[in-house]
C-alpha cells in the first residue's frame, strides 16, 4: 500500500507539563495525554484509536522513520510483533534486504531511546517536575533495563515467528545497550569533546548544568567571565528549555560515542578512537606553571579514560601514571565470561565445553594449562566465541554443570587451600564459613571444588559443612533458590557409594548460630569499592566518593574481619579479600589487622608459596586485570595458633 501520509496531530493535554522528543525536537505536552494520529493513504484514510498511558508513554512517541514516518505507540490496533524494519517496510515503499543497512535505518530510534533513558543518569530530571537539583539520579543498568522493556513493548509482545525477527531483536538489544553503557562509562572523554565544540554562549549556559562526574572539569577548562545574572539572558538567547539544551547535549554524546564504536569494534581501534583527544592541557584555563605533575596526569587521564578525578588521583598515587592508565583502560573494555565447570554435576571440562558447543555452538577453551602456577584452575573455562544472547538460557546452566565467576574470583576459592584442610589424619567433620556470602558464588565454589577432591582423594574421610552467612535476607534465598540446581537435594550432597561422605550446605544470616571457634577455614569476601570490577558495574565509578575509599570501606572491612576471626579454630585458616585494587581497603586492613598487639601470639601469616621468600608479605597477594588476564582482586590469609584473645 502506496504511503505518503500523515495528515494531522492532534493532541489533548491535561495541566501537568511533560516534555517528549519530536523530530529532533521538543514540544511540551502532557503526563497524561491523549493522542490522535490521522494517516491518509491513496486509497485509504485510516485513524487510530486514542491511546491514554499514565507512565512512559513519551518514550514510545518519538519513533519516527525520517520524511515517510508514524509515532509507535502500542495500543489495541497498533502493528504488533514486527521488528522495526518490517513496520517500515508495511507503511513506506523503503525496502532494502541487507540486514547491516537495516540496522543503520533504525539507529535514530534507538539513539532516541538512549537520550531518554541517560537524561535520568546524567542530570537530577524529575519526571513530575521536570528538571530539578534535588531530585535523585538512576543508575546505568536500572535505566538500560528501563529502555529495554520499552524497546521489547514497541517491537510488541508477540514477535512473528523466526530466526531472522529473532535475530534483528538481538541487534537492536544490543545496539542499545552497548550505546547506553557505552556513553555513561565514557561520560567524561565524551562531555569534554562535545563541550569543547560548542560557541562560548553554549559553554557558559552548559557549565551551570554539568553532568555526573563532570563537575571539577568545569574548574580547569570551562571558566567564564560571565555574571550569573546573565543566566536568563543565555536561555533567552539560546531559545530552549533547559530539558532540551540537556537533552541535545547527551545526543551529541551519543552520536559521537555511536561514531567510536562503528568506526571498528575491535576493543584497540575503540580506545584508539577516544585517544584523538589531543590537547587537553593547552585548553585547560586553571593550571599554573608550579602546578603539581601528578595533578596535571590526573586530569588528563580523567578525561582520556573517563575517570572521576579524585579516582585517578588514589591509583596515580598507588601504582603510578602507566599502570593506572592499563588498568583504567581495561576497565573501560569489555571484559571476558569465564565459566567454572561444577564438579558436583559435571566430572570433566571436555564434557562441558562439548555439551556447549553441540548445543548452543558456544566456543570454549579451559584455561588449566601451568599445573604449577596459582593461577591456574582446573575447573575454569573461558567462551572464545561470540557472547551467547542469555546465560541463563542454556540447558547445561539449567542442569548445574556450571557457574558464571571470574577467574580472579575463583582464585579467591583456590586460596582456601580445602584440601589441606580435608586430609587430616582424623575422621571428624569439616565446618567451612563464607562469611559474607552474598549470592553464592564462591558458596558453590566451595562445594565444586570440595567435590573435586573427594572424587581424587580417596583419604578423605571425613563430612564437610558449608555455611553461608549474609545480614542481607534476600541474598540468602537466592542461595537456598540455587541449591538444588547446583546439586545440593536439601541442603545436602552425597558423595559414594559404600564410604559415603557428605557436604552439607547450611544458610544463616545470625552470626551467632554459628558456634565460636569452629570453622576450619574462614573466607571473608569483605563489602568494598569493587574497583577491580568497574568493567562489570557502569555505574559503580560515578557512585563513589573519595571519603568511601579511603576511610568508610577500609573501617568497616577491619570490623567484619575481625567478627569473623572469632569463628576460627586452632589450626584454621582466615582468608580476606576484596575485589578492589584500592590500597585503602586492601594492604591496609590487612596491616591494620596484623597491627593488634595479640597478634602475634594468636595468629601467623599463611605465605603462598609461589610468591618470592624475599616479599615481605608473601601471605598476600594482588590479582591485576592488566596481569592476570582476570578482575582484580586482593587476598591475604593467615592461620590461628592459639586460643583467641579478644583483641583479635
Amino acid at each position: 500500500m502506496h504511503s505518503n501520509y500523515l495528515l494531522s496531530i492532534i493532541v489533548e493535554c491535561c495541566d501537568t507539563t511533560r516534555i517528549i522528543w519530536y523530530d529532533n525536537k521538543y514540544m511540551s505536552q502532557s503526563m497524561h495525554c491523549r493522542i490522535w494520529i490521522l494517516f491518509t493513504f491513496l486509497e485509504l484514510v485510516e485513524a487510530l484509536p486514542l491511546y491514554r498511558r499514565s507512565s512512559n508513554w513519551h518514550s514510545y512517541a518519538h519513533i519516527y522513520y525520517g520524511k515517510a514516518w508514524k509515532w509507535q505507540i502500542p495500543g489495541p490496533h497498533t502493528v504488533q510483533g514486527e521488528d522495526f524494519s518490517k513496520v517500515r517496510n508495511l507503511h513506506a515503499s523503503n525496502t532494502c534486504d541487507d540486514e547491516t543497512q537495516l540496522l543503520k535505518k533504525d539507529e535514530s530510534v534507538i539513539r532516541n531511546l538512549a537520550s531518554n533513558a541517560l537524561i535520568n543518569v546524567f542530570y537530577d530530571f524529575d519526571k513530575k517536575n521536570g528538571f530539578s537539583r534535588n531530585s535523585r539520579k538512576i543508575g546505568t543498568e536500572k535505566a538500560l533495563k528501563t529502555s529495554l522493556r520499552q524497546l521489547q513493548t514497541i517491537l510488541g509482545d508477540n514477535m512473528i515467528q523466526g530466526q531472522d525477527a529473532i535475530e534483528y531483536r538481538t541487534k537492536l538489544r544490543k545496539r542499545l545497550s552497548e550505546l547506553i553503557l557505552g556513553t555513561s562509562v565514557m561520560r567524561l572523554s565524551l562531555w569534554y569533546n562535545v563541550m569543547m565544540n560548542k560557541n562560548k554562549e553554549d559553554r557558559a549556559f552548559l557549565t551551570q548544568y554539568p553532568i555526573q562526574g563532570a563537575e571539577e572539569l568545569i574548574t580547569h577548562f570551562f571558566i567564564f567571565d560571565i555574571d550569573p545574572l546573565d543566566k536568563v539572558m543565555l536561555e533567552h538567547k539560546i531559545g530552549k528549555p533547559i530539558e532540551s539544551v540537556l537533552m541535545d547535549l547527551i545526543r551529541e554524546m551519543i552520536d559521537y560515542h555511536a561514531e567510536c564504536v562503528e568506526f571498528d569494534e575491535s576493543k584497540q581501534t575503540h580506545q584508539a578512537k577516544y585517544n584523538h583527544l589531543n590537547n587537553i592541557l593547552d585548553k585547560c584555563t586553571s593550571f599554573e606553571k608550579n602546578e603539581s605533575l601528578k595533578e596535571i596526569e590526573a586530569i588528563e587521564l580523567s578525561i582520556r579514560q573517563s575517570l572521576p578525578p579524585f579516582l585517578s588521583r588514589l591509583l596515580i598515587e598507588q601504582y603510578g601514571l602507566d599502570v593506572c592508565a592499563k588498568l583504567a583502560q581495561v576497565s573501560n573494555s569489555r571484559g571476558p565470561i569465564t565459566l567454572r565447570r561444577n564438579a558436583i554435576n559435571c566430572l570433566s571440562n571436555e564434557e562441558l565445553c562439548h555439551r556447549l558447543l553441540k548445543e548452543e555452538n558456544i566456543q570454549t577453551k579451559p584455561m588449566y594449562q601451568n599445573k604449577e602456577s596459582f593461577n591456574n584452575i582446573e575447573s575454569a573455562i573461558r567462551i572464545s566465541s561470540e557472547r551467547p544472547r542469555s546465560i541463563w538460557n542454556i540447558n547445561a546452566w539449567k542442569d548445574g554443570q556450571f557457574e558464571v565467576q571470574d577467574l580472579g574470583s575463583q582464585l579467591i576459592v583456590k586460596a582456601m587451600q580445602l584440601d589441606f584442610f580435608l586430609l587430616q589424619n582424623d575422621d571428624g567433620n569439616r565446618v567451612i564459613v563464607d562469611f559474607c556470602a552474598g549470592n553464592g558464588g564462591k558458596t558453590f565454589g566451595i562445594a565444586g571444588s570440595i567435590a573435586s577432591i573427594l572424587r581424587e582423594k580417596s583419604k578423605v574421610l571425613c563430612n564437610v559443612r558449608i555455611i553461608a552467612h549474609d545480614i542481607i535476607p534476600d541474598r540468602i534465598k537466592q542461595i537456598e533458590g540455587s541449591m538444588d540446581r547446583v546439586g545440593f537435594k536439601n541442603g545436602v550432597f552425597v558423595y559414594g557409594k559404600e564410604d559415603r561422605r557428605f557436604i552439607s550446605l547450611d544458610t544463616t544470616t545470625n552470626v551467632t548460630s554459628i558456634s565460636m571457634a569452629s570453622a576450619d577455614v574462614v573466607l571473608v569476601d569483605a563489602p568494598c569499592s569493587s574497583l577491580g570490577v568497574l568493567r562489570r558495574r557502569p555505574s559503580q565509578r560515578w557512585m563513589l566518593t573519595e571519603n568511601q575509599i579511603r576511610q568508610e570501606f577500609p573501617t568497616l572491612q577491619l570490623n567484619i574481619l575481625n567478627e569473623a576471626s572469632q569463628l576460627v579454630k586452632v589450626g584454621g585458616g582466615l582468608v580476606y579479600a576484596t575485589c578492589s585494587i584500592s590500597k585503602y581497603e586492601n594492604e591496609n586492613v590487612a596491616k591494620a589487622f596484623e597491627s593488634y598487639s595479640s597478634f602475634s601470639d594468636n595468629w601467623e601469616p599463611w605465605n603462598f608459596q609461589d610468591i618470592d621468600t624475599s616479599s615481605q608479605n608473601r601471605n598476600w597477594r594482588a590479582i591485576l586485570p592488566h596481569v592476570d588476564d582476570s578482575d582484580g582482586f586482593f587476598i591475604a590469609r593467615w592461620k590461628r595458633k592459639h586460643v583467641k584473645n579478644t583483641n583479635c
